[in-house]
């Protein structure tokens, strides 16, 4: 090509380009100049005015001037210019116009006011924008990173100045939606796992401020349908593992409006980088720390009822990767002390995904820990009381043939036929029955003795209780004695005085019962060769006379000899002595151990080893580490759990569960011995590597 010709083709393609930018300037001129949008929304609002007021008068008083209307907010470090657009928002002469020109709804704005509060600060958008795209701010590719918020989603602003998640604020009556959230954020226990305000676990992210967070942070590509924070929680609260590869959150199972609610909430949870006066109260004190005291009623909802269920019915290792105890049943009732279950609280159980709840922890104050604990006792079933019980045995209503029954399917693989003894202690002879009476045998069984192998009897009925105390009577009249006491007398011709009144002489006592008794129930009474004296259960359910008689006389054809000193005897002790170990007994009642002392450890740890490997191990897994059931080798749970607690759950299995009664044979186990039982339990306890101490 020659040079007269190329210059005359760059020539005409630059003239070109020039007049293709001329031509777009002048219609963007045109468009942003002459006719931007918002210049049509005025020009439309006033023709639709003048079409409705025909009187020039009155016309010209109501008709806006053209013009960027807009509201500077220095407290909130915001310009809006909505209504530019919005020219009726606070009110207009015509109240039945749509949008951009209708009328706000409700009575919002009698407490929020444009010119104080501008608009984008519940609305979202952004404010200083002039057309609907950039206001909106919906399109993804762009980098606004607060979109307008669509309804019911734009009740989570409301949150940012008034969502108190526990005490409510009366200004939310208004914002139904988000009060049904924080109602199903606290019913439904996500605080089990994530923290808020101070309080929660520490599975999750902390979800104070999840509300300021921009839709920037949050990634959607698993996400289907709109790009939005609204629509990326509801698919992660459906499905959190396709939503975040990973996560170990349950999915929900809630009808559609709750979801949206639960978003709302979490979309308001906010840590407002705003001046406090137009914060409530109530949410500065949360985001302080400072907030009522919660009851363990509540407690358990917020906290626990996620994982372990509404009603403490637990999840299935069928279903769920890591299954989750029912605490809620009387299997686990029946034999969970208070110590047990602090313990467990307090440190959590890293194995199976329990964060612990101490409150360096948790947020919780030490009553709160506590409280949380009593409700889960508190759901142990008592189906009788003494005063019916005693009145149905008066009356000769209990069949102890019936009782035979219910001593055989509930007793006997422990404390063996006709109560002779086994792997609990045999009550079949006249010591026992000369020093019991009929009430203390009663709360014995309703109580259990928490910490030992001793299960609570509590959901037995009225007539079964009669009919299984008139089993026992039935054994005492069997046996050589003087009968059982149906009272609180005292038999013992040296109790001639209380033993539980005077000077406690409690330093000689506690001597006393450290060189004559612990060698057999323990440094602690928590049981060695001899069952664990200073129960808690125990010592609530003996009286003073029962424990003079036992310590006296002793118990024939056991180790536990008398101790009274008779005569001019040498060894023994004298009554007063006997009182003080009484008065020392007693005194422990209310003591906080420094450990949870497990008790003694009866069995061979190499036979349970094979044991534990050809029944437990399919299950429980050969460390222990749990496969389908859970992780026993876990410290935690070691410290909790005492000996007796292990025999306990071997024995009696959990109903509703994989967990079998080895105490009993069925179809598909043979039932295990004593020694069998025991040894589990030796090979079990040999996991114990650490001693982790009550409280700090």
């Amino acid at each position: 090509m020659k040079e007269p010709q190329y210059r005359k083709r760059y020539s005409l393609v630059a003239k070109s380009a020039a007049l293709l930018i001329i031509f777009v300037l002048v219609v963007g001129w045109i468009d942003q100049g002459l006719m931007p949008s918002w210049k049509q929304y005025q020009r439309k609002y006033r023709r639709t005015l003048h079409k409705a007021f025909t009187n020039t008068d009155s016309r010209s008083s109501i008709l806006p001037e053209q013009g960027v209307y807009q509201a500077e907010l220095p407290d909130l470090r915001r310009t809006d210019r909505c209504v530019t657009c919005h020219l009726a928002i606070e009110g207009g002469p015509i109240d039945t116009l749509s949008e951009p020109f209708r009328v706000h709804p409700g009575s919002l704005l009698e407490t929020h006011p444009v010119r104080k509060f501008g608009c984008t600060i519940c609305h979202g958008g952004q404010g200083q924008a002039l057309d609907k795209a950039n206001a909106f701010a919906r399109n993804p590719r762009n980098d606004w990173d607060q979109p307008v918020l669509q309804y019911p989603f734009i009740e989570s602003s409301c949150g940012k100045c008034h969502l108190s998640l526990f005490t409510g604020d009366s200004l939310l009556q208004q914002s139904q939606v988000l009060e049904r959230g924080r109602e199903t954020f606290l019913r439904e226990g996500c605080l089990g796992c994530h923290k808020a305000r101070n309080v929660g676990g520490m599975l999750g992210p902390d979800l104070t401020a999840q509300g300021d967070k921009s839709r920037h942070e949050y990634n959607f590509r698993n996400i289907r349908g709109e790009q939005t924070i609204s629509n990326w929680l509801e698919q992660h609260f459906i499905d959190p593992e396709m939503v975040s590869p990973g996560s170990r959150m349950l999915e929900f199972d809630l009808p559609k409006e709750d979801m949206e609610a639960l978003a709302t909430l979490v979309m308001g949870l906010s840590r407002p980088d705003l001046p406090y006066k137009y914060i409530g109260t109530n949410v500065l004190l949360e985001l302080k720390g400072v907030r009522p005291l919660l009851p363990g009623d509540s407690l358990f909802a917020m906290l626990c009822s996620a994982c372990h269920g509404k009603s403490g019915e637990g999840k299935p290792w069928a279903i769920y990767k890591s299954g989750v105890p029912a605490i809620g049943r009387a299997g686990f009732l029946s034999i969970a002390s208070p110590e047990y279950v602090a313990f467990i609280l307090r440190y959590g159980r890293t194995s199976q995904l329990m964060t612990p709840w101490a409150p360096e922890f948790s947020g919780l104050t030490p009553s709160e820990v506590s409280d949380a604990g009593r409700f889960v006792l508190s759901r142990r079933a008592t189906n009788s009381t003494w005063s019916n019980t005693r009145r149905l045995l008066a009356n000769g209503q209990g069949e102890f043939a019936n009782g035979e029954q219910l001593f055989r399917s509930r007793c006997l693989t422990c404390h063996g036929e006709r109560a002779s003894g086994g792997l609990a202690i045999g009550f079949n002879h006249p010591d026992f029955f000369r020093a019991a009476s009929m009430e203390y045998i009663y709360n014995t069984v309703t109580r259990g003795r928490m910490n030992t192998a001793m299960p609570s009897w509590s959901f037995l009925s009225d007539a079964e209780m009669a009919e299984l105390l008139s089993y026992i009577r039935h054994l005492e009249s069997t046996v050589d004695g003087q009968g059982i006491r149906t009272g609180n007398s005292v038999m013992a011709s040296d109790m001639v005085r209380d033993p539980a009144s005077g000077i406690r002489r409690l330093a000689s006592g506690a001597e006393r019962f450290h060189y004559l008794c612990s060698r057999c129930h323990g440094d602690h009474g928590e049981g060695a060769t001899g069952p664990a004296n200073l129960n808690k259960d125990f010592l609530r359910t003996a009286d003073d006379p029962f424990l003079y008689r036992t310590i006296s006389s002793g118990r024939a054809h056991t180790p536990m000899h008398g101790w009274i000193r008779q005569g001019s005897q040498e060894g023994g002790i004298d009554p007063d002595e006997i009182r003080e170990i009484i008065a020392y007994m007693r005194s422990t009642v209310d003591t906080a151990w420094e450990y949870n002392y497990p008790g003694p450890t009866l069995g061979n740890k190499e036979n349970g080893k094979t044991l534990f490997g050809d029944l437990c191990a399919g299950c429980h897994g050969v460390h222990g580490t749990g496969i389908k059931a859970p992780s026993l080798n876990d410290q935690v749970f070691l410290n909790a759990a005492t000996n007796g607690f292990l025999l306990a759950t071997i024995t009696l299995g959990r109903v509703g569960t994989d967990m079998p009664t080895w105490g009993d044979s069925t179809n598909q186990h043979r039932a295990l011995s004593a020694s069998e039982r025991n040894d589990i339990v030796a090979f079990i306890r040999g996991w114990q590597k650490v001693h982790l101490p009550v409280s700090d």
